[in-house]
């Protein structure tokens, strides 16, 4: 066993000098510890710019970032993913170093930056809001996490906002015996319905508005609550049944108590 691993580690060094070798790695890999870190902080720049265009135009289309408070974690994630690498080049890398040893120093580092970039993103794609649901006359965010890799029935996207479905709870007599706020129910896709504009009454009264929100919504429109993590929002629904817009409240508006 001990001889096996010799040659193992023998041969990975001796793979690692020609991968080292190569002209334009031979050039990166020759730079100051000052250079690197300039050029590690612009790479990982242009990583976190477009994971986070990622998140914000797919993941999390406006405003769910705000709804659901996931904009801290994503924040921690580009901090973190913006200071590891870039730090942990200025603290490796060395000038006197070997071309193999500044090698095996960069690949330490990828890993460990990529590992913690993995790590965050996974951590919010737990986060990523799968379904609207109504219950007790509120919709309420519905994430991957909560789920437990539940899938959603297709027809269930007759209503969507962001392509995200907004579904309704079987309320038959025998579910809604118990407690309207347990869980299960919230959480089980088996009781998600279809929205339908006569199953969500009633609606929210448009006189409970605040005044800059009654400037950009007209009275005629069925307004359903929306309660985030972090903020609450209103739902503007047609006359047939579709969402039209959503609106944020301000933050401390007393009105929905």
């Amino acid at each position: 066993m001990g001889a096996d691993w010799y040659l193992y580690c023998e041969w990975y060094l001796l793979d690692l000098d020609k991968f080292c070798e190569k002209p334009l790695l031979r050039l990166f890999l020759c730079m100051d510890k000052i250079k690197a870190f300039k050029y590690h902080l612009a790479l990982s720049i242009c990583v976190i710019s477009f994971v986070s265009a990622l998140i914000v135009f797919f993941w999390f289309p406006f405003p769910f970032l705000l709804l659901d408070g996931t904009w801290l974690p994503l924040s921690l994630v580009a901090v973190i993913d913006l200071i590891l690498g870039p730090f942990l080049t200025l603290v490796l890398i060395n000038e006197q170093k070997s071309l193999r040893e500044v090698c095996f120093d960069f690949c330490v580092i990828f890993i460990i930056q990529l590992s913690a970039l993995g790590y965050g993103l996974s951590q919010i794609h737990g986060q990523k809001i799968i379904a609207l649901v109504h219950l007790d006359g509120v919709f309420h965010l519905v994430t991957n996490e909560d789920l437990k890799g539940q899938k959603l029935h297709s027809n269930l996207g007759v209503v969507t906002l962001s392509k995200i479905p907004l579904v309704r709870i079987d309320e038959s007599p025998e579910l809604m015996s118990v407690s309207s706020l347990d869980t299960k129910l919230m959480f089980n896709t088996t009781r998600y319905l279809p929205v339908e504009i006569q199953k969500i009454k009633p609606f929210f009264p448009y006189s409970r508005l605040p005044q800059e929100l009654k400037a950009q919504i007209a009275e005629t429109k069925k307004l359903k609550i929306l309660v985030g993590k972090k903020r609450t929002s209103v739902l503007i629904f047609s006359d047939s049944g579709l969402v039209e817009g959503i609106e944020l409240f301000p933050r401390n508006y007393n009105g929905l108590k």
